[in-house]
Parts: C-alpha cells; sequence; structure tokens
C-alpha cells in the first residue's frame, strides 16, 4: 500500500574493522514506500553530547561549543572530505559519487538532555545513492586531521568494490583484504603483495584474508547463518595447501572448503584456516 505512513527503504551495507578505524559502506540505497516523505538518513552516531564539536573541510576549522543551546548545522553539497572530532571520536565522511549532505544535531532537548547527531542526508527519494565514511575511535583532533591528509595520497584503507555484488577493501598495510559478498560471484583484487588475485565463493559470504610470508590465513562467515547449508567453497587463483583445500592445475584454482556448525546459536561463526602456498614446479 502506497499510501501507508512509513517509510521502506533497500540498502547494502558494510563494516570493516581494523586496528583504530572502522570503515562503513553502503550502495544501493533507495526509497521502496513513500511513508512519510522524510529525508533517508544513514547515522553515523546518535549518543549524548558531551564535549565541544569540532569539524574541518578543506583545510578550515571550526568548533560548536557544548555551553550553547543549539549547534545544530546542515552542510550540503559537500565535494571533499569532511570531518567531525566529538568525545574523543573522529568521523570522517569521504564523498565518493557526487555531493554528500551532511546533517549535525548538536542541541538540548525539553528535557533537558543535550543529544548529538551525525547523519548523511540521500534526500527523500534516493534511487541508488551510496557513501564512504570512517570512524575513528580514541582519536585527536591532530589524528583525525592527518587521517584526512593521508586520504589522498597514502590511505590506510582502499576501497577495491562497492557494488551490489560485493564490497571489498583492503589495508597494506596490515596485509588484509576484507569482502562482503552480498551473492555468488568472482572479483579481481588489484592490491596487495599477491595482486592481482582473483576470488571467488560460490554463494554469499565474508571473507577476511590475511597475506603472511608464505601463504594466507583466511576466515568466512555464513552472513546468513544457515543452519541446512553449511558448507561455503572459497576459489583464489593460487596453488595452495591446506584444511579443505584442492587444487585444479587446469584452471590454476585453489578451491578452499570451509563447514560451519549445524547448531543454530555456533552458524554465524567465522571459520578460520591457514593455508601454504603449494610447489607445483614438480
Amino acid at each position: 500500500d502506497e499510501n501507508v505512513n512509513y517509510s521502506t527503504v533497500n540498502a547494502n551495507k558494510g563494516y570493516f574493522f581494523f586496528e583504530d578505524e572502522i570503515l562503513a559502506l553502503g550502495n544501493s540505497i533507495r526509497r521502496v514506500r513513500p511513508g512519510d516523505k522524510q529525508p533517508i538518513l544513514t547515522t553515523l552516531d546518535q549518543k549524548s553530547w558531551k564535549s565541544d564539536i569540532v569539524y574541518g573541510m578543506d583545510g578550515n576549522q571550526k568548533t560548536l561549543f557544548l555551553n550553547r543551546e543549539d549547534q545544530s548545522l546542515q552542510l550540503r553539497n559537500i565535494e571533499s572530505p569532511v570531518w567531525f572530532h566529538h568525545d574523543q571520536v573522529g568521523y570522517v565522511i569521504v564523498p565518493v559519487n557526487g555531493p554528500v549532505e551532511v546533517d549535525l544535531k548538536a542541541m538540548t532537548t525539553d528535557k533537558k538532555k543535550k543529544i548529538f547527531q551525525l547523519a548523511i542526508d540521500h534526500g527523500t527519494h534516493p534511487k541508488s545513492d551510496s557513501y564512504r565514511y570512517f570512524i575513528l575511535p580514541t582519536a585527536s583532533i591532530k589524528a583525525v586531521e592527518q587521517f584526512v591528509d593521508a586520504l589522498g595520497d597514502s590511505p590506510s584503507v582502499i576501497v577495491l568494490h562497492n557494488d551490489q555484488q560485493c564490497m571489498a577493501v583492503i589495508n597494506p598495510p596490515l596485509r588484509t583484504t576484507q569482502v562482503a559478498f552480498y551473492q555468488e560471484g568472482s572479483i579481481k583484487l588489484d592490491a596487495g603483495a599477491n595482486s592481482p588475485l582473483h576470488l571467488s565463493v560460490d554463494r554469499p559470504a565474508l571473507v577476511m584474508l590475511r597475506e603472511t610470508m608464505d601463504g594466507f590465513i583466511i576466515s568466512v562467515t555464513d552472513p546468513h547463518h544457515s543452519v541446512y547449508n553449511t558448507t561455503i567453497n572459497v576459489s583464489i587463483d593460487r596453488p595452495l595447501t591446506g584444511p579443505g583445500a584442492s587444487f585444479d592445475s587446469s584452471t590454476g584454482e585453489s578451491i578452499l572448503s570451509f563447514t560451519h556448525s549445524s547448531e543454530e546459536v555456533l552458524a554465524g561463526k567465522p571459520i578460520t584456516a591457514s593455508f601454504l602456498f603449494a610447489n607445483t614446479s614438480g
């Protein structure tokens, strides 16, 4: 019923955790039902307003002071990274596919509670919107500024894919790649010491791959937590040996089988295994 007063939104969202930062990606954001016709928001954080809020863009920095009653603002048509710092946490929003609109609420409610809310505004009728932002826990203002400066030349995390098929990111310093496959398929990873690397799965899966000197440590999770279909097959175009691995010399691919528990409480637990490069010369 198009006349109901609540909204329905479809979106693909993924979160990627590394040592000092969290990367959040989204794509295919679209309104399905008009509902209340209010803007569709992606909320980065919503919490008590505890400190001055510092934000910056293009080398300029401003402060929203805690002792003011209302410091809300709207930033429109943002085309370069914009950052915020509040309560020892940094937030960096990176425009990718066009300008971004950002809403910040720093206000005191009728019940005298101070509220901080930071969100990306996708408008009232997004059809295929996307986003990219970072959260930097326990970061200083200087650390956030340095992080933003490094985004152009030497980012610690590189986004390789963000589409309906999958999200894939790599952290070169940690030699770690994380992929969220929304469907069966194959992707090419164009970063890292062993690149280019072709990676495939036979069903939706979360895959984390860490390069070692002589192979990979791989973790695989079933995002659907199935208790019936418990095996996910991962293919990599490298000769590998290890648990559940078989190498096909005709295709040059190793098929790695990961089987999780059929117990409902354990079905979402990651399965981790180590694999070594195989000697195929003789």
